[in-house]
């Protein structure tokens, strides 16, 4: 039985668009948690300026 390449275009597009999808995920919760954060900040640069 002949062995399948593993560098067949179709898994390296797979693999291109799961990464940049977890990457996305990953920025996307970031902004969405560190949010009342960067209010807080905001308010106290508003404070000393």
């Amino acid at each position: 039985m002949p062995e399948r390449s593993n560098d067949r275009p179709i898994k390296t597009i797979t693999v291109t668009l799961a990464v940049a999808f977890i990457g996305a995920m990953l920025v996307a919760t970031s902004a969405v948690l560190l949010k009342p954060l960067q209010i807080a900040n905001k308010e106290l640069c508003l404070l000393y300026t």
